[in-house]
C-alpha cells in the first residue's frame, strides 16, 4: 500500500513501535481485503465498481482533500482512513 497517509504513518512508526504494529497490520490484511473486494464484485455485480482500485481512487482522493492537514491527523484516524 502507498500514498501520503501511509507514509505519515510509516514516518510515525519509526519512534513508535504500537504504529508498527498498526502498519505491519495493514500489510497482513490487505490480501484479504483485495479478496473480499473482488467478492463483492462477482457476487453483486449490479453495484458500482468497489474494487481494490475503486479504494485506493477513494484514498486518493481523501489524501488530496486533507492535503497538509495529514499530519495533523491522530494515528488512529489516519488508521480508520485506510
Amino acid at each position: 500500500m502507498e500514498g501520503k497517509i501511509i507514509d505519515e504513518l510509516k514516518f510515525r512508526s519509526t519512534n513508535n513501535s504500537n504504529v508498527k504494529e498498526l502498519i505491519d497490520f495493514i500489510g497482513r490484511i490487505e490480501p484479504d481485503v483485495i479478496n473480499h473486494l473482488q467478492q463483492i464484485c462477482r457476487f453483486s455485480p449490479e453495484f458500482d465498481s468497489h474494487n481494490i482500485d475503486h479504494s485506493r481512487s477513494v484514498l486518493m482522493n481523501m489524501e488530496k482533500i486533507l492535503g497538509d492537514k495529514i499530519a495533523q491527523l491522530s494515528t488512529m484516524e489516519l488508521f480508520f482512513c485506510i
